[in-house]
């Protein structure tokens, strides 16, 4: 989403770069750190790429006086290609319009979710008003873990936050508003057949 943290007073940010800025599992997170703030705040985990001098190899650690003095060691190089990449083909799409999509896709997943669902739908965790959502809808559901892995094995990628939660990610640069109707009607599907099995589950234990 646009941010203006400067403008905005923002003292601290952090941010990962796998997700929606399309570097994968294991790219690197990222930080922000108000120039006011850059000389009080002290990284207390030391490494080689945070000094001052990066090759002088001394005794004593002197950190570095711009935003460098946060690194600590080396980043992954492969990782970082693939979120170079990433960066670039976002740098090609107005923020702005990133956003509305974004706020679409979510607000066509949840909407789909209420009209479409009976009683025994999922609870929507996520805020309602697209102004105060990211690009994802987090549901509750008991059978959570069991519904993000019929979810995979149906071809749809969701995460499982412990103890009951489904957690959906929409990147709006590659992520249609097919795979959101899509990824809706597999939802309800595994959702239902996991409800009927954990039903028949409990009929057997009661009689048996």
């Amino acid at each position: 989403m646009p941010l203006a943290l400067g403008h905005d007073g923002i003292d601290l940010a952090v941010g990962c770069g796998y997700k929606f800025l399309n570097g994968g599992p294991g790219a690197p997170a990222f930080m922000y750190v108000a120039n006011r703030l850059l000389h009080s705040i002290e990284n207390l985990i030391w490494g080689w790429l945070g000094h001052t001098e990066t090759f002088a190899f001394e005794a004593e650690y002197r950190p570095d006086s711009s935003i460098a003095r946060f690194l600590v060691g080396c980043p992954p190089i492969l990782s970082l290609v693939a979120l170079e990449e990433g960066i670039d083909l976002l740098l090609e799409a107005d923020l702005h319009a990133v956003r509305r999509k974004s706020i679409a896709l979510t607000s066509s997943f949840i909407d789909l979710l209420r009209q479409e669902w009976d009683d025994d739908a999922p609870e929507i965790l996520s805020p309602l008003d697209g102004r105060r959502r990211g690009s994802q809808v987090a549901l509750r559901h008991p059978s959570a873990s069991r519904i993000v892995r019929a979810l995979s094995e149906n071809g749809v990628i969701a995460e499982f936050r412990a103890p009951d939660i489904i957690r959906f990610g929409f990147a709006p640069l590659y992520v249609c508003y097919a795979d959101i109707w899509d990824s809706s009607q597999i939802l309800k599907r595994v959702t239902h057949q996991v409800d009927a099995d954990r039903r028949a589950a409990r009929l057997r234990r009661k009689f048996e």
